[in-house]
């Protein structure tokens, strides 16, 4: 059954690595260890090309074991990333402050404002920025913060 979900997860979700377990024994081992796994191997250094090459080395090397499953290196380089430098000077003209702008910054990835409740059940309610606007660099230029007046 494991195997049709990932054959079927890889299919539709590509680029994305899945793994298995229960989730109290997935929680315990992530509380103890910092990894999601029965097993993990650490490698440590400055130099992302090297960890990289030596994680791919060290799963090939495991993934020969008869009893080894689900094998597989964390993904340590090229991985997206936004990096935002406000120029505090500029908003002080306008009477915005940093915070102002990385709770905009922050809608992107989808930021919690609230929640619904409906009987005991609770829902979050979140503002995300459709993925065209958070994919384009101009738009994302042009997001415009509110001043207070």
């Amino acid at each position: 059954m494991i195997e049709k979900i990932d054959r079927a997860l890889k299919e539709n979700v590509p680029g994305t690595i899945f793994s298995y377990s229960q989730p109290i024994e997935l929680r315990m081992q992530e509380l103890i260890a910092g990894v999601r796994s029965d097993i993990a191997i650490k490698l440590y250094g400055e130099n992302l090309d090297v960890l990289k090459q030596k994680a791919d080395e060290i799963v090939r090397v495991i993934s020969r074991i008869p009893s080894a499953a689900d094998t597989k290196a964390e993904q340590v380089a090229g991985l997206p990333f936004l990096r935002i430098r406000i120029n505090r000077e500029a908003i002080a003209r306008y009477g915005i402050n940093a915070a102002q702008i990385l709770d905009v910054v922050e809608a992107m990835g989808g930021k919690i404002v609230g929640q619904v409740l409906e009987g005991q059940r609770r829902f979050f309610m979140q503002v995300r920025f459709q993925e065209g606007d958070r994919q384009d660099m101009d738009q994302i230029k042009n997001i415009k913060v509110a001043d207070p007046q």
